[in-house]
């Protein structure tokens, strides 16, 4: 029984603790290409605004 209580414990503050809705103001991430190693790139996204981003992409 006590297992199971603190099973659900752990499992329910992960749920509250959670924000994968939430959206950054600013991002970055690099994206890679095929097997040979071309076509990497990092790109870099800035919130403008109500549904507006800003994307630089340097690859």
């Amino acid at each position: 029984m006590k297992k199971i209580v603190v099973t659900l414990l752990v499992l329910l503050g992960g749920i509250a603790s959670s924000n994968a809705q939430e959206i950054s103001k600013n991002a970055i991430g690099i994206r890679t290409g095929g097997g040979s190693g071309f076509g990497t790139e990092i790109s870099y996204q800035r919130d403008l605004g109500a549904n507006k981003r800003l994307e630089l992409d340097l690859g």
